[in-house]
């Protein structure tokens, strides 16, 4: 029979909109509050509401209430889908610009905010609502359950995916084949991971940017072959090949391993200070060697014409490749020496003519052989080789070259290279003309690269294979495939010198100069990052989908006849399910497990049953074992088994008031805060955190990892929130007996956020007014924080100690075969290449390292003072009166003679017994010399006097020759000696090399001082240019790289002898240098720092600097809020903890309808629901709002007096205040 509660005296024909009043509450009776229904209110009969069985049409297998949630409304859905689209598209639409237009737009970091904020604020506005979808779609998962027909209780009326943990509700979903529920939930997760990648889809980044505005190169030489002459070759393409490969040097402008290209100049002075990349159309030379494997026959044989017999033991070898015979090629072999035995390596190259080939230049070929002999019994034997015949051959193209830097010339880096044209060749210029311009260069570097030795005998190109590939043995070149491919790359750089040196000339007119250049600056540009772009399309594709398939599968019609989301709500329905009322009664006691155990009996389902006058909303159930003598109700079963129902009860602790989301969500908040204002710190005290790689993923560390620590933080931090929300209605009605809009129908869970605490405010919930309002800004925390780091380009300073490790020997150095100091002196003063590390002109730097603890932190350069040696020479110009004779002849010429051929005479006097001639009796001695010389022009030479003590070490004539007449002439005696004095230098880091943009090495002259007498003659071999053969000019090799050398000096100007020693101190101090600097240099000894005028420390503190390079920088406006937010969180959490009554509050996990329905069955809360109630306003059978039918009563949540069992207690929801636990059962 149906119940109904209404003030005393009214009829049950009055309209059910007219509410009872409030009921007076009994006497407390041991702490509890008993139900009245004799006080102001009594129960009786609905007379209006008998529905008989007959007029019942069951639709369980088809429910369709009508009333569905706003969200879930296909109109909704279709909203969602939408803008998941709108995003997709445009998301792409954004990259293809991004990529084409390298970056969106040129921002300030100023304006950072926009790009960082602005994404991440979308995501998180549809994760707010998507989770709003996700909590109605979990509520009414369990009505459509019932909908579907009988379910078992953990099916429909114990279902619950809103109280437990996310990751457990998902997998309880996935168990129960929740379709719906487990995409809405891959959603939600999906939208989490959104708002992560979404705060490093936008970022900016320095971009290279091509620009050619204003650009104006020109081209500085062309390739031609007009005056080429072997006999102008020199060996400056083998040396400058050697230096590169063995010393390390830096190939000279317009050239690099495998290409001459030419030279441009910047008649604008167009700053390249910012320059990323130059590109340009320039003709490029490129040389190669097409190679065929040669087999050999050879017969011993000896030179006896050119070489002194019995050491001129070779083969006479002919070589065989497919259409092309060599003939008369030599290979050497071991050199006679008795019947010792022997044996090496012998390895060379030779120019020859293919024999079936008449056309010289169309036959000519290089040989390539490296071969092992034996010597023994007075006979060589060949015992293997490898072999190769080579047809050179040589193009010129025109291409587009894009340098990685913004240094004119440097072609060291190329990172693209594009044809322009087709290979051409240059008139007038073979590769046979190539190829023995190569054999020419190396000829005359024999002596100094070349190698014989016991064991092995190399020529000059062989040796360039070895310095080429360092990491070989030389025995390695018998390999077939390295012996070629080595061979290929130093012929290619030879090549590539040959033409740089002798081919490159002046453009023959000012027409078609300008370059078609174009450069690239760094600029600060928005772009899309692939990593972050894919992540976020893949993730909004399955937004999509799942948005289609709920939009198919969500019940459109309606399984709930309201919003089931209130204790109210859930009590209308319950009213008119009185069976499952019964089935619920006495339950709200039991833990969940025990709640099963007792309600799996039963099966479920929901149906809407026809009355008179309008449509019932029922929850009905089956009992499976109808026989089994078990009571209905579960208290009546507890009484019939004699168990204290009231004693069994465990309290349900509630997941947001967990040790590991409170702790986390009060100590994470701290320490963030102190690392946040750690960090900020240290980027404004040093322009930024650390540099940065502008590409590169690990961009995505700074973006991605704060950002998932504030997801995680927000998600703990929901947690909290939920459980203040869930359990509001309850705290306040055990609190104190409270109107229904704050207890029974207060339900903050199923709202957005806002409309939360708008009713939160309302009803005065002030730990879910906190809470929510966290909430409300907690999403903040991943927006600031998508804009906490970003890149900014600085240019910085800062100190830097370095440590010195060398130093120098006071003694003279002594020669070693092993170095090369004469190879780096030709290199840099005919060669024009840079100067070997730790040297420059004339000083000799101390080498500096890193100390293993330096905190060096990509520095590009830094500069230093450190001791340095400076190689020093005083030189005096003899005076007219110490000439004793200039003249030609050392006897006057008969007469008739003819004057070239009679050599040049001086005899100069020497005081200190100091010159190379003079007479027995006496101390007076002179210094003479006699010299070739040319009709007209310049001669000079240099003579080494010895190293007596107070002496001159060389002397240096110069003289010009007029017509046979001496008509000037200059003579300097010179000693050298070494300073040692402090220099400023900067170097590139880590290389140490001599930063070109720099200035060049200060030398700080008040700290000069003298440290050895140590005198270098500077006699040997340069790499020097060669001069026009024609010309009449007769000087040595040291006064030839005066004049054409490194910043030489025209011969007519030497004339004045100023000019002279002037020129003779700078070549002296360059070659010196090179000396001191590879042959006198030791450890370094702090004993020796009393010499360098340093402290005994060995550390020395210089500036280091950086260029304009991407530094990580925090935020100073992202900082401070998401320190007030966390501050806040933290806070929040703390008053959440201590004012959130959880504690015996309720029994277990509060959504499901069991749980709250247990709470209600036997109240007389059931007894206020008039007929229709359950339809709410908006349900297809009318129905009554909440508000109006639980209008005027107080509610309360408690212990109360059970009205159906007399003396029984039970716990739950009631009208007036509920007691507390109670004593004993009675």
């Amino acid at each position: 029979m149906e119940y109904e509660l209404r003030p005393y005296g009214t009829s049950a024909s009055q309209p059910t909109s007219q509410q009872p009043s409030p009921p007076e509450k009994s006497a407390d009776v041991g702490g509890v509050y008993r139900e009245q229904s004799n006080s102001d209110s009594e129960i009786s009969p609905h007379g209006y509401t008998h529905v008989s069985e007959t007029a019942s049409i069951r639709e369980h297998n088809n429910v369709r209430t009508g009333w569905m949630p706003l969200v879930l409304r296909p109109w909704a859905l279709f909203l969602f889908l939408l803008v998941y689209i709108g995003i997709f598209i445009t998301l792409i639409g954004l990259y293809v610009s991004s990529r084409r237009k390298q970056g969106l737009s040129t921002e300030s970091e100023s304006r950072h905010y926009l790009w960082t904020y602005g994404p991440t604020a979308v995501f998180i506005i549809l994760a707010a609502f998507w989770r709003h979808l996700d909590y109605q779609l979990k509520l009414l998962m369990p009505w459509v359950e019932l909908a579907s027909g009988p379910k078992a209780a953990k099916l429909s009326v114990l279902l619950d995916y809103i109280s437990p943990f996310q990751p457990v509700a998902f997998w309880i979903a996935c168990k129960n084949r929740h379709w719906m529920v487990i995409s809405s939930a891959v959603a939600f997760a999906a939208l989490k991971l959104a708002i992560i990648f979404a705060t490093g889809l936008f970022i900016l980044q320095p971009t290279a940017l091509e620009t050619n505005d204003g650009i104006v190169f020109e081209y500085a030489n062309a390739f031609s072959a007009a005056g080429f002459n072997l006999d102008f070759v020199d060996s400056r393409a083998s040396f400058t090949v050697f230096g590169t490969s063995a010393l390390n040097l830096s190939y000279p402008a317009g050239t690099n391993r495998q290409y001459a290209i030419q030279s441009l100049t910047n008649p604008s002075n167009i700053s390249l200070s910012n320059v990323a990349a130059i590109s340009l159309a320039a003709d490029v030379f490129n040389a190669k060697l097409d190679c065929q494997t040669a087999s050999l026959n050879w017969t011993n044989d000896r030179d006896t014409r050119t070489e002194i017999t019995p050491l001129s033991q070779f083969y006479n070898t002919t070589a065989f490749s497919p259409g092309c015979t060599l003939k008369l090629i030599r290979l050497d072999a071991p050199s006679w020496l008795g019947n010792d035995t022997q044996q090496g390596y012998y390895a060379r190259i030779q120019n020859s003519t293919c024999a079936e080939i008449q056309d010289p230049v169309a036959g000519s070929r290089l040989f390539i052989a490296m071969t092992y002999s034996t010597r023994a019994n007075y006979t060589n034997t060949l015992q293997n080789y490898t072999a190769f015949v080579c047809k050179p051959s040589y193009t010129v193209q025109h291409n587009r070259i894009t340098v990685p830097n913004g240094r004119l010339n440097d072609y060291s880096q190329i990172s693209e290279m594009q044809a322009l044209g087709s290979p051409t060749t240059i008139p007038g210029f073979t590769a046979k003309d190539l190829t023995d311009g190569i054999v020419y260069s190396l000829a005359q570097s024999t002596q100094q690269i070349a190698f014989n030795g016991w064991d092995r005998t190399f020529d000059s190109f062989f040796q360039l294979m070895q310095a080429s590939r360092p990491d070989l043995n030389y025995t390695a070149f018998s390999d077939p495939e390295i012996l070629q491919t080595t061979a290929g790359a130093v012929y290619s750089s030879l090549a590539a010198q040959i033409a740089s040196i002798s081919l490159l000339k002046p453009p023959a007119t000012a027409a078609n100069r300008t370059v078609d250049a174009t450069i690239k600056t760094y600029q600060q540009r928005l772009v899309l990052r692939p990593v972050s772009i894919i992540v976020m399309e893949v993730i909004v594709a399955v937004l999509i989908l799942i948005t289609i398939y709920l939009s198919v599968v969500v019940p459109r019609h309606g399984v709930a006849p309201r919003d089931p989301s209130s204790i109210g709500a859930i009590a209308t329905i319950l009213s008119r399910s009185r069976g499952l009322e019964q089935s619920l009664a006495g339950t709200s006691n039991l833990t969940e497990k025990e709640l099963d155990a007792w309600l799996n009996r039963y099966r479920f389902y929901s149906t809407i049953e026809m009355g008179s006058n309008r449509r019932i909303f029922k929850v009905e159930l089956e009992d499976r074992f109808p026989n089994s003598g078990r009571k209905q109700r579960y208290s009546e079963e507890v009484e019939k088994q004699h168990i204290p129902d009231i004693e069994k009860h465990k309290w349900w602790r509630p997941l947001g008031l967990r040790w590991w989301v409170i702790i986390p969500l009060v100590i994470f908040p701290i320490a963030i805060i102190v690392v946040l204002e750690v960090l900020y710190q240290k980027s404004k005290r040093e322009n930024g955190l650390a540099y940065i790689p502008i590409e590169g993923y690990v961009h995505y560390t700074w973006v991605y990892i704060p950002a998932f620590v504030m997801v995680v933080i927000v998600t703990l931090f929901n947690m909290l929130d939920y459980t203040a929300r869930c359990i509001a209605p309850y705290q306040a009605m055990r609190a104190d007996s409270t109107v229904a809009s704050r207890g029974i129908l207060y339900n903050p869970s199923g709202k957005l956020t806002l409309p939360a605490l708008w009713f939160a405010i309302k009803e005065k919930h002030v730990t879910v007014i906190a809470t929510t309002f966290a909430v409300l800004i907690a999403p903040v925390l991943t927006i600031a924080v998508s804009g906490l780091y970003f890149s900014q380009l600085f240019s910085r300073t800062s100190s830097l100690t370095v440590q010195q490790t060398t130093w120098f020997n006071t003694t003279t150095p002594e020669y070693s075969v092993n170095t090369t100091d004469d190879i780096s002196s030709g290199l840099i003063v005919s060669g024009n290449l840079s100067y070997p590390t730790w040297t420059y002109e004339d000083l000799a730097l101390s080498q500096l390292s890193l100390p293993n603890n330096t905190n060096f932190e990509a520095a590009d350069a830094v500069t230093v003072t450190a001791p340095a040696l400076r190689a020093n020479l005083n030189c005096t110009i003899v005076p007219q009166d110490q000439y004793v004779e200039l003249r030609l002849g050392q006897d006057p010429p008969p007469r008739g003679a003819n004057l070239t051929e009679v050599s040049a005479w001086v005899n100069i006097t020497m005081p200190g017994k100091c010159g190379n001639s003079g007479f027995i009796y006496s101390d007076a001695t002179f210094l003479t010399l006699t010299f070739a010389h040319p009709v007209t022009g310049h001669f000079g030479t240099l003579l080494a006097m010895g190293f007596d003590v107070g002496c001159p070490q060389f002397a240096v004539f110069y003289g010009r020759m007029d017509n046979n007449r001496i008509a000037n002439f200059s003579t300097l005696l010179c000693s050298g000696w070494v300073q040692s004095l402090d220099v400023t230098s900067s170097f590139l880091l880590p290389s140490f090399k001599l930063d070109p943009s720099a200035p060049a090495p200060m030398r700080l002259e008040d700290t000069a001082q003298w440290f050895s007498n140590v005198s270098i003659y500077p006699g040997y071999t340069f790499a020097t240019t060669v001069v026009d053969p024609n010309a009449p000019d007769l000087l040595d090799d040291f006064l030839n790289a005066v004049v054409y050398g490194k910043d030489g000096i025209p011969l007519d100007e030497l004339d004045d002898p100023q000019k002279l020693l002037g020129g003779v101190k700078r070549l002296y101090g360059i070659t010196t240098t090179q000396t001191i600097a590879q042959d006198g240099r030791i450890d370094f000894d702090k004993s020796d720092l009393a010499v360098a005028g340093d402290d005994t420390s060995g550390m020395i503190t210089g500036t280091s600097r950086t260029t304009a390079r991407a530094r990580l920088v925090q935020s100073e406006a992202s900082t401070r809020v998401l320190q007030v937010i966390l501050a806040f969180i933290m806070l929040t959490t703390v008053v959440a903890y201590i004012f959130v009554k959880a504690r015996e509050l309720l029994p277990r996990e509060s959504n499901s309808i069991a749980t709250i329905g247990g709470y209600l069955a036997g109240s007389d809360v059931l007894r206020l629901v008039p007929d229709g109630a359950e339809w709410g306003s908006g349900g297809k059978g009318g129905g009554t709002k909440g508000e109006e039918v639980f209008a005027g009563y107080m509610f309360g949540f408690g212990w109360w007096a059970d009205g159906e069992r007399e003396g029984r207690k039970r716990y739950g929801v009631g009208i007036g205040r509920g007691g507390g636990r109670p004593t004993s059962p009675n």
